[in-house]
């Protein structure tokens, strides 16, 4: 009898080894090549390890991707001096970073939130064997070496949240480069008569600003000094924080004998939630006129509006 039961339990200890030796796989990671020159492509998960993939699709060394599969702890492959598990894939894609503007939401929230929650799955990491990250970058809260996640970046969650507000660190590489252009402007006000979207006169030069709280950054100029005959034209540079605008007069066949005013709205994209300088370069401000130049930050000031006035042509020109 005793018998019996010594081989019942070793049958049920070989099934139940047997059902643990293969587990499921689903995330990202990097595609290197073997440095020692085997035919080998080795795939490092975000959290860690090294795999050889039995198929890696139109994806070659340097390819972020996504992969879904198996991995069989007993099936191994001879890469030049290495022996590596297999990772059998069902699934492999283009993984677009999961990391956009700052960090901290670490518990995946769709709207990108950073909330008590992610301190509840950052404590259940580290300190309670509780589930990784859906996006390790997302917990680099301190912006420390990017493998290491540890109590530093539990501080700064709870610094950001409770205590001095101080933004997460920017996904890597600061997300994604912002984006800009032009997205409209109206006519010349002298003479059709173009009206500012809030209550001002022609003798103000005014950034009336707008931001969605994630990412995009609306700004209009109004009453902007060109050309009464010209293709309105800008270029927009990021240094740091610091958003310059600098306004271009591009004229058509010559342009006009005239200076008018206009409103020209822009859209910034890819642009945390911080505080930001924003200059505005004028083609024809007068040299003694105060400059469009001002501080704010879009974390708890999401629109405004920030003006300077003018009395030389062609600002108050048509009053």
């Amino acid at each position: 009898m005793r018998k019996v039961k010594i081989m019942l339990v070793a049958v049920i200890c070989l099934v139940a080894g047997s059902l643990s030796a293969q587990v499921s796989f689903d995330g990202c990671g990097r595609l290197i090549e073997d440095v020692e020159g085997s035919a080998c492509v080795f795939f490092t998960p975000d959290w860690g390890g090294t795999y050889v993939l039995n198929d890696y699709g139109d994806f070659g060394p340097g390819d972020y991707v996504h992969v879904t599969g198996t991995i069989n702890w007993f099936d191994a492959v001879w890469c030049g001096t290495f022996q590596l598990v297999v990772l059998e894939v069902h699934g492999i894609s283009e993984c677009p970073p999961c990391c956009v503007n700052l960090t901290g939401n670490i518990d995946g929230d769709p709207d990108d939130m950073v909330d008590i929650a992610d301190v509840t799955q950052l404590i259940s990491f580290l300190f309670m064997s509780g589930p990784h990250p859906q996006c390790k970058a997302e917990a680099n809260v301190d912006g420390g070496p990017p493998d290491i996640i540890d109590i530093g970046d539990l501080t700064a969650l709870i610094d950001f949240l409770f205590v001095t507000n101080t933004q997460p660190a920017a996904c890597p590489d600061g997300g994604s480069d912002p984006t800009w252009g032009i997205v409209d402007h109206t006519g010349c006000k002298g003479f059709e008569g173009g009206e500012s979207a809030v209550d001002t006169t022609l003798d103000m030069d005014c950034i009336e600003y707008a931001y969605d709280g994630k990412s995009v950054l609306s700004i209009k100029h109004i009453n902007a000094g060109f050309n009464c005959c010209p293709v309105i034209a800008a270029h927009i540079d990021f240094e740091g924080n610091t958003i310059i605008i600098e306004e271009l007069d591009s004229l058509f066949n010559g342009g006009c004998a005239c200076l008018c005013l206009f409103d020209v709205d822009y859209e910034i994209g890819n642009l945390p939630p911080r505080e930001y300088r924003i200059i505005v370069i004028e083609p024809y401000r007068y040299m003694n006129d105060p400059v469009l130049d001002f501080t704010v930050d879009l974390s708890s000031s999401p629109s405004g509006i920030h003006c300077v006035e003018r009395t030389q042509y062609p600002w108050g020109y048509y009053e």
